[in-house]
C-alpha cells in the first residue's frame, strides 16, 4: 500500500513538471506570436534556465534569437544563433539560425562573413524556401560589399529559377538597384518597371513605379518619366509616394525644358507641402525655372528665400552658387566674383565647390587673368572630376596655357583632353589644338605627327577637312612645300566639291567661331577667304562671318558696320530677325541714323513675310527724323499710315508727322494731323496728340477748344501723367473764360485725382485765390 502511494506521488510530480514546462513554452510562444518580443525573450531565457535539457530547448533557443533580432539586439541575437548552430542537431532550427545569422551580419555591415555563412547555407540546405531566402541575402551581401557582378548574377539566378516565386519580385528589385550602382540606368528602369507591374506587395509596386520614373528622368526619357509619375499619382493618390511623385514630376518637367509647366507644378506643390522636407527642393526647382526663363530678379529673390528659410540644407548652398551665376550672366562680374569667392570659403558640397571653381576660373579668364584662371581650372579637373564642368575646365585650362605662352603645357593639356574625353564634342578640336600649340612652338614635326594621328582615327568629314588643312599649313611653315602641296591635293581628293581657296577658309572660320569659340582666329580666316575671292559664291558668307566674329570679340562698332556692308552687298545672304534688330539698334543708339535706316530697309527687303512691317517702317521714319530730315521722315511715316492705317503704329506715325509739320511752321497741317491722331483714341499717342492740340488752341487763345481737348483727356483717357496737367490747364482756361466757379470745380477734381502732385498744389493755390 505504501509503495503504491509513493509511485502515485512520483507520477503526479512528473506530470506536474511536464505541465509546467509546456506551460512556460506556450506562454513564451504566445508572446512571440503577438510580437511582444522583449517579454518573449525573457520567457525563453527563463525556460532555458529551468529546463536546460527540455523537449523544446532547440525551438526556445531559436525563438530567443528571433526575439532579440526583432528587438534590434543584433549582437545578442548573433550569440544566440551561434549557440543554436553548435547545439545538438536540429535541422530546421540550425538552417533558420544560419539564415538569420547571415541577415544580422548584413545589418552589421560584415558583408564578407555574411557571404560565407549564406553561401554555405545555399549549398547545404535542402529546404527550398530557406535556400531561396539565403540566396537573396547572399546577393545583398555581394551588393553591399561592392561586388556588383556577383550580386547581379545571384539576383538574376533567383528570378530565373522561380519567376513566380515569392522572392522573384524582390530579387528583380535588387537587380535594378545593382544596375543603378553599375551605372546602367536603362537596365535599371526596365527592372523597376517590371516589378511595378508584377509584384504582389503593393508597397513594392509603388516604390518600383517611383524608381522607374526616377530612372527614366535620369536617362533623359522625360515623357516616360512624366507618364510614370502621373500613373503613380493616379493609382495611389493617397500614398506617400503620390507626394513624392508630385515632386519628381515637377523635376521631370524641368529636365524636359518645360519650365513654365514645371513652375506651375512647383507652385501647386508648395501650396500644400511648403513646410514638408521636400519644400526646400521644390523652392529650389521654382527658382531654377525662373532662372531658365530669364526672370533673373525673381530668381535671385527665390534663391535668397531658400537661404533664409532652409539655411542648413544643400539647397541653400546650391542657391548661393546660382546667385553668383546669375550675377555673372547679368554682366555683374565683380559681384559674381565676390559671391563665388565667399562661397568657396564655406562650401561643403563637392559639386558646388567644383562648379564654383569653374565660375571663378571663367571670371578670371574674362578679366584676362589667365594665370589664376589656369590654376582654378586645373584644381577643378584634378579634384572634382565628377563635376559636369570637369571636361570644359580641362579644355579651358589648355586655352589659358596658350594665352600664357606655355605652348608645351597647352599641347599636353589639349592632348590629355582628347584622350580623356574621346566622345566629347570638343575632342576633335582638342586634338587639333594640341597640334596647333606645337606649331606655336615651331615644333612642326610634333604637330605633323599629331595631325596624322587624328586622320588615322577616321574623323568626321569636317574634322578631316580641318586636319588636312592644318597639315598642309604646317608643312608649309616647316618649309616642306612639296608635302604641303600633297596635303592640299588630299583635301581636294577627299572633298571633291570643296572650293579650297575660299570655302575651306570659310569653313575654318566657321569652325573657330562656332565650335572652337575662337572669334579672333575665325575673323582671320574669313578675311583670308574674302581677300581670295571677293565676288565668289562664299564671299557673302565670309563677310557675314567676319561680322559675327567681330561681335563675339566685343568689337561692336566694326561688327555693326560689317553687318551693314553684308546686307547691302549681299542681300541674298540670310540673316535672322534678331541680327537686323541688333545692328539697327546699335547704329541707332550710336546716332548713326542713316545707317540704321538702311538696316531697317534691308530688313523689309529680306524678310518678306515679316509680320509687322509697319513697325519697321516706323523705325525708318524715326531714324530720318533724328537725322534732321523732316520731309524724308514724313514720307516714311506716311508709308506707315498707308501700310497699316488702323494700327497704333499709324497713330504714332501721324503724331510724328504733326510734330514735324509744327516744327516746319505749317500750323494748319499740324492741327489736322494732331486732330487725326487724337481722334484715334487708341492710347498713349492719342492722349499726347490731344494734349498738344489743347496747348496749341490755348496758345491761340481759343480757350473753349482747348478746354474741350483737355477734358477729353480727363474723361476718355484717364492718363496718370497727362490727366492732372489737363485738369490744371482746363481750370486755367475756365478762368480765362471768366468762369471761376467751374474752374474751382476742375481744380478740386484735380486735387482729388492726384493729391500729391505738383499740379494739385498749384490748383489749391488757385482755389485760395478764386474762392470768395
Amino acid at each position: 500500500m505504501r509503495i503504491a502511494v509513493a509511485v502515485a506521488i512520483l507520477l503526479a510530480g512528473s506530470a506536474f513538471a511536464q505541465q509546467d514546462e509546456q506551460s512556460k513554452i506556450d506562454f513564451a510562444d504566445g508572446l512571440f506570436k503577438r510580437a511582444m518580443y522583449d517579454m518573449a525573450a525573457d520567457e525563453y531565457r527563463a525556460y532555458l534556465e529551468a529546463f536546460p535539457e527540455g523537449a523544446h530547448r532547440a525551438a526556445a533557443m531559436y525563438r530567443l534569437g528571433e526575439s532579440q533580432f526583432f528587438n534590434g539586439q543584433f549582437d545578442e541575437a548573433l550569440d544566440t544563433f551561434d549557440r543554436v548552430l553548435t547545439a545538438p542537431p536540429d535541422a530546421v532550427a540550425r538552417q533558420g539560425a544560419a539564415l538569420r545569422k547571415g541577415e544580422i551580419l548584413l545589418k552589421l555591415d560584415k558583408n564578407t562573413i555574411a557571404a560565407e555563412v549564406l553561401a554555405d547555407l545555399v549549398n547545404s540546405s535542402d529546404d527550398a524556401a530557406i535556400k531561396a531566402e539565403a540566396q537573396y541575402f547572399l546577393g545583398k551581401a555581394h551588393y553591399q560589399a561592392g561586388d556588383y557582378p556577383q550580386a547581379l548574377s545571384t539576383f538574376q539566378a533567383i528570378a530565373s529559377a522561380d519567376p513566380e516565386g515569392r522572392q522573384a519580385p524582390y530579387a528583380r528589385y535588387q537587380t535594378a538597384l545593382v544596375y543603378l550602382a553599375m551605372n546602367q540606368p536603362e537596365n535599371a528602369a526596365t527592372e523597376f518597371a517590371a516589378v511595378s507591374k508584377t509584384a504582389p506587395d503593393e508597397s513594392l509596386r509603388m516604390e518600383s513605379m517611383f524608381r522607374s520614373a526616377e530612372a527614366y528622368d535620369a536617362l533623359g526619357w522625360h515623357e516616360s518619366s512624366q507618364a510614370a509619375y502621373a500613373l503613380l499619382r493616379e493609382t495611389y493618390p493617397n500614398s506617400d509616394y503620390a507626394k513624392k511623385a508630385d515632386y519628381g514630376y515637377a523635376w521631370a518637367l524641368y529636365h524636359a525644358g518645360r519650365y513654365a509647366d514645371a513652375l506651375k507644378t512647383a507652385d501647386a506643390f508648395l501650396q500644400s507641402e511648403a513646410g514638408s522636407s521636400a519644400g526646400a527642393g521644390m523652392l529650389y526647382l521654382r527658382a531654377n525655372c525662373l532662372n531658365q526663363q530669364r526672370q533673373y530678379d525673381s530668381a535671385l529673390a527665390a534663391y535668397a528665400s531658400i537661404q533664409e528659410k532652409f539655411p542648413a540644407t544643400d539647397f541653400a548652398e546650391r542657391s548661393r552658387y546660382k546667385i553668383a551665376w546669375i550675377h555673372h550672366m547679368n554682366g555683374q562680374r565683380d559681384q559674381a566674383k565676390a559671391d563665388v569667392s565667399e562661397l568657396l570659403k564655406v562650401a561643403k558640397i563637392p559639386s558646388v565647390i567644383g562648379d564654383s571653381g569653374f565660375l571663378l576660373g571663367t571670371i578670371f579668364m574674362e578679366e584676362g587673368n589667365y594665370e589664376d584662371a589656369e590654376q582654378e581650372f586645373n584644381l577643378l579637373w584634378e579634384k572634382y572630376k565628377d563635376s559636369e564642368f570637369a571636361p570644359e575646365a580641362l579644355f579651358k585650362r589648355a586655352e589659358c596655357l596658350v594665352q600664357l605662352d606655355r605652348a608645351a603645357d597647352a599641347a599636353a593639356a589639349f592632348k590629355l583632353f582628347a584622350t580623356s574625353y574621346p566622345h566629347n564634342t570638343l575632342a576633335g578640336e582638342a586634338a587639333l589644338r594640341s597640334g596647333d600649340a606645337q606649331v606655336q612652338m615651331e615644333a612642326f614635326d610634333g604637330a605633323i605627327a599629331e595631325y596624322l594621328a587624328i586622320l588615322e582615327t577616321k574623323p568626321t568629314p569636317d574634322t578631316e577637312l580641318e586636319t588636312r588643312y592644318r597639315l598642309a599649313v604646317t608643312y608649309h611653315n616647316k618649309g616642306d612645300y612639296a608635302a604641303s602641296a600633297e596635303a592640299i591635293g588630299a583635301i581636294i581628293s577627299a572633298f571633291p566639291d570643296s572650293k579650297y581657296t575660299t570655302e575651306a577658309r570659310v569653313r575654318i572660320g566657321d569652325y573657330h567661331l562656332r565650335e572652337g569659340k575662337d572669334p579672333t582666329q575665325a575673323l582671320a580666316a574669313y578675311e583670308l577667304a574674302l581677300n581670295a575671292d571677293a565676288e565668289g559664291a562664299f564671299a557673302g558668307r565670309a563677310l557675314k562671318g567676319m561680322a559675327l566674329a567681330r561681335y563675339e570679340i566685343k568689337d561692336f562698332d566694326a561688327a555693326a558696320s560689317t553687318f551693314l556692308s553684308a546686307m547691302q552687298t549681299y542681300p541674298d545672304e540670310p540673316l535672322n530677325e534678331a541680327t537686323y534688330d541688333w545692328v539697327a539698334g546699335y547704329l541707332f543708339s550710336n546716332e548713326r541714323w542713316q545707317d540704321a535706316a538702311a538696316v531697317y530697309r534691308a530688313m523689309l527687303t529680306s524678310l518678306k513675310n515679316y509680320p509687322k512691317p509697319e513697325i519697321v517702317q516706323l523705325h525708318i521714319g524715326e531714324c530720318l527724323e533724328r537725322a534732321g530730315d523732316g520731309p524724308g521722315a514724313s514720307a516714311e511715316f506716311q508709308k506707315v499710315v498707308e501700310i497699316a492705317p488702323k494700327t497704333g503704329a499709324a497713330v504714332e506715325a501721324t503724331y510724328r508727322m504733326a510734330a514735324i509739320a509744327e516744327k516746319a511752321g505749317d500750323e494748319a497741317k499740324a492741327f489736322d494731323l494732331y486732330e487725326s491722331a487724337a481722334n484715334a483714341n487708341v492710347g498713349e499717342t492719342s492722349a499726347r496728340a490731344r494734349m498738344r492740340l489743347g496747348e496749341l488752341y490755348e496758345g491761340k487763345e481759343d480757350f473753349a477748344s482747348a478746354l474741350r481737348s483737355y477734358m477729353i483727356i480727363v474723361t476718355l483717357f484717364l492718363h496718370e501723367e497727362l490727366s492732372p496737367d489737363a485738369l490744371l490747364r482746363a481750370g486755367r482756361c475756365l478762368e480765362k473764360m471768366d468762369n471761376p466757379d467751374r474752374a474751382i470745380e476742375r481744380y478740386r477734381e484735380l486735387i482729388e485725382l492726384s493729391p500729391d502732385s505738383d499740379q494739385a498744389k498749384e490748383a489749391a493755390a488757385r482755389i485760395g485765390e478764386l474762392a470768395p
